[in-house]
């Protein structure tokens, strides 16, 4: 079994409002800081465009742990995994992790969700389905609470543990594997004859806007 390497270290803060998560850093990892979007650090790049204020990387480019959490309490967020154990060992996609039974999905979320204050979830990738972050959250709630999660037109369902209102939000992928995909996006050919000079990290910047606390 290959077991998250540092999840059960970065628990959901009991003052946090918004939750990032993501299924399970690519393994083998090669990166230098064991921590969240690490592995190439572009999640980190993306959002030190939209937070020009705050300071994500070391003086070698480096990210620095110390800093993002900073960042994180500042704006009360908590990033996590929704995997915690998979059958493969090495894998670099969702879907290369194989499948993904209950048992292996994140065991601390119930009650880290139920001891915040979580009212938005950011999902790294517009996938719903399959082993990505929001499939497999789903996968979760259904085991969780014998029901399937239900979302409204807002895209908001209803925690049962509290009837707490939770806002969902699929956001693009910040993995490189991902670009063909959003090159062929409708969406992105659309924004993309209004900003003819940008590139794929600025739809994303302008994307992650959307749904991330606005800079203070």
């Amino acid at each position: 079994m290959q077991t998250h390497p540092w999840l059960e270290e970065y628990g959901i803060k009991e003052k946090s409002k918004y939750l990032i998560i993501g299924t399970h850093p690519p393994m083998p990892y090669c990166a230098k800081a064991d921590f969240f979007y690490g592995n190439t650090a572009r999640f980190w790049r993306i959002i030190s465009k939209i937070y020009k204020n705050d300071v994500f990387f070391d003086e070698n480019k480096c990210i620095n742990i110390d800093r993002i959490k900073e960042w994180m309490d500042k704006y009360r967020i908590s990033i996590t995994d929704m995997v915690y154990s998979t059958k493969e060992e090495e894998f670099n996609s969702d879907k290369d992790m194989g499948d993904i039974s209950t048992i292996g999905l994140n065991p601390f979320l119930r009650e880290w969700l139920d001891n915040s204050q979580v009212d938005s979830i950011i999902f790294t990738s517009k996938t719903e389905s399959g082993n990505s972050p929001f499939g497999l959250f789903k996968k979760w709630f259904k085991n969780e609470f014998n029901k399937r999660l239900k979302k409204d037109a807002n895209n908001i369902f209803i925690l049962p543990s509290d009837n707490r209102k939770i806002k969902i939000n699929c956001i693009y992928s910040p993995s490189l594997a991902a670009n063909r995909g959003i090159h062929n996006s409708n969406n992105y050919r659309d924004w993309q004859k209004n900003n003819k000079n940008k590139n794929i990290d600025d739809f994303l910047v302008y994307n992650y806007k959307k749904v991330f606390p606005k800079p203070l």
